[in-house]
């Protein structure tokens, strides 16, 4: 596929972007293990749909990467079902119009905080957890400013958002629109 980046997992080399890439787009998909992405930089990706799809590991700590300019998070986590533990946390996500399927999948999670996220300008949340059968524990009280208290004025589409996480007991949606 000579349309996205992608990843040699097993070069042993640090990932770098080229110069003028504005997509990571399946760049790390079906990757076993993740390097130390701290000095990845990201800036101008705009886009980072499939990112981490199919994802073979048990942990992922993402919370370093510059998403400030990202609009697009579909499918960034699709079918990692093997994934425990992920953090997301400093994620700034106030450009995103696109969260769709983010999380498609993610079996194995039991608990995940969204706390930091912002999404003011999503409009498409559909099918985001669907199949997240472990899911326990879901933190949506996403990053607001204390004078705007609906976090998703602009939400369209949040079809099977919650499908099938049958061990989710209680979720709050009172900042939803």
């Amino acid at each position: 596929d000579y349309n996205a980046l992608t990843y040699n997992f097993g070069c042993g080399l640090a990932p770098i972007i080229p110069i003028n890439a504005t997509s990571c787009s399946a760049m790390f998909e079906k990757c076993e293990d993740i390097l130390d992405l701290s000095q990845f930089n990201t800036h101008n990706i705009v886009t980072m749909s499939d990112m981490f799809a199919y994802y073979r590991g048990t942990e992922l700590d993402v919370s370093m990467l510059d998403t400030g300019n990202v609009k697009s998070f579909t499918s960034m986590f699709f079918c990692c079902n093997k994934l425990k533990e992920l953090n997301l946390l400093g994620f700034n996500t106030t450009k995103a119009v696109d969260m769709s399927c983010m999380f498609w999948n993610c079996s194995s999670l039991v608990e995940l905080d969204l706390s930091s996220l912002s999404t003011e300008l999503v409009q498409d949340m559909h099918h985001m957890f669907w199949n997240c059968r472990n899911l326990e524990f879901l933190d949506l009280e996403f990053n607001q400013e204390e004078f705007y208290q609906d976090s998703t004025p602009n939400l369209e589409f949040m079809d099977s958002m919650f499908e099938n996480c049958c061990k989710l007991s209680h979720i709050d949606l009172t900042c939803f629109n």
